[in-house]
């Protein structure tokens, strides 16, 4: 495996940074605490582990792995901080329809998606897996 480029995050600290850098999120209550932040993290990491069978050690010496977890853990932290858990729902007669992808403060939600597809594709420790949102929404 050939050795990542220098601009590849190489430990939590680094991929953390990275998506802080995404997403704006400031490490505060109201926003993206510390302790969620690693907890996307650690989740994203069991994902590529669960699919690419790599350690923590492998995803950071793979870039296309690194850029995975990047995408994957600023996809799980908008979910969380923007509460895009509800699609649908009915009140009577009334009927509100917020589909994530629906929004166009989703392309950010879209690109990360790519990015994501993208850094497993290009892993040297991944074959065909790349995620897909067969529901129609991230939930």
């Amino acid at each position: 495996m050939a050795e990542p480029p220098s601009f590849t995050p190489t430990s939590d600290a680094e991929a953390k940074s990275l998506v802080r850098a995404l997403t704006d999120y400031s490490d505060n209550a109201d926003e993206l605490p510390e302790g969620r932040l690693q907890s996307h993290l650690d989740i994203v990491k069991m994902e590529l582990h669960n699919h690419a069978d790599v350690d923590e050690g492998d995803i950071y010496a793979d870039a296309g792995l690194a850029q995975a977890l990047v995408a994957g853990t600023a996809i799980k932290s908008k979910i969380a901080v923007e509460n895009y858990s509800v699609v649908r729902w009915r009140i009577g007669d009334q009927e509100i329809d917020t589909g994530a992808f629906n929004n166009p403060e989703n392309a950010q939600l879209e690109t990360w998606h790519q990015m994501h597809r993208d850094g497993l594709r290009a892993s040297d420790q991944t074959s065909a897996y790349a995620p897909s949102n067969s529901a129609g929404y991230i939930g």
